[in-house]
């Protein structure tokens, strides 16, 4: 009995070994590797690990570019020359200037040529718009050039549905139009999206 029970042993425990092997996906004879997914715990964890990565991406968004800036269309527009040469409109993200050839365009043009016409800006992009301009944040010595603009009463925070968007720019629009700074001193300037819905866009 003494020889049996020492040989039963070692089979139970090569045996166990084997199963070991064949749970984890390495496979044995008469017997075929489990499916990847086989296990419900594996599968949520793998769901649950996706989903983090995804929430992560989005909340951090495209990288930042170094870009420098060649020319300023208007107050809400310019253009842009990155490392690899090419040149490329921008259009700024949240904000909406007025058209150059309605009333305060040509100033609020003039406040981001003097600010930013041939600086060094950090770009980015967040998409593009109907006209295939990239729309973008841009930032100038640290400072979101959007948010400056607003403040300094240059352009409007963008209306989705008739509000201002976002809420860090209205809150800046509203305090323009407080002090009367820049296109609120000519009391109640028209919205650049009602002027385009009377007049159409300006020729550029």
């Amino acid at each position: 009995m003494g020889p049996f029970r020492v040989t039963g042993a070692r089979l139970h425990g090569e045996r166990r070994r084997n199963e070991s092997l064949c749970d984890a996906g390495a496979g044995c004879a008469g017997q075929a590797p489990l499916a990847p997914f086989a296990s419900l715990a594996n599968l949520v964890l793998f769901l649950f690990l996706g989903a983090v990565g995804a929430t992560a991406t989005a909340s951090t968004g495209a990288p930042t570019e170094p870009v420098r800036v060649t020319h300023v269309t208007d107050g809400d527009t310019l253009w842009v020359r990155g490392t690899e040469g090419t040149r490329r409109s921008v259009r700024l993200q949240g904000i909406d200037a007025p058209e150059s050839c309605q009333p305060y365009g040509a100033q609020s043009r003039e406040a981001l040529l003097r600010r930013l016409d041939g600086q060094r800006v950090a770009l980015r992009t967040r998409g593009r718009d109907d006209f295939q301009r990239e729309i973008g944040d841009v930032r100038h010595r640290g400072e979101d050039i959007g948010a400056w603009l607003v403040a300094n009463g240059h352009a409007w925070a963008q209306r989705f549905h008739g509000r201002p968007s976002p809420a860090r720019y209205a809150k800046l629009e509203a305090q323009a139009r407080e002090a009367h700074r820049g296109l609120w001193a000519e009391g109640s300037p028209m919205h650049p999206q009602e002027f385009r819905r009377r007049h159409g866009r300006c020729p550029r």
